[in-house]
């Protein structure tokens, strides 16, 4: 799969599971000491996050880093 669709894939998982939660990205943001900006970057595919960030990101929408992997998984599938 091209990255940037896997980047894609991880970040629907993600998004998907803070608007469960009912999370703007700038109450997110703020969960993570971080600007609207940060998060809009992040969820658009035009900035990254290393590991350390992401495991920060799935703790502030509730979801562990393995359920994301599960999820990134099951989209990337489902985009092949």
């Amino acid at each position: 799969m091209h990255s940037h669709r896997a980047v894609c894939a991880a970040f629907d998982a993600s998004k998907e599971c803070a608007r469960c939660c009912w999370l703007t990205q700038v109450e997110l943001a703020s969960r993570l000491n971080a600007t609207q900006t940060f998060i809009s970057k992040c969820e658009r595919g035009e900035r990254r996050l290393d590991i350390v960030e992401l495991k920060q990101w799935c703790e502030a929408i509730g979801l562990s880093l393995v359920e994301l992997a599960v999820r990134f998984e099951d989209a990337c599938n489902k985009r092949a």
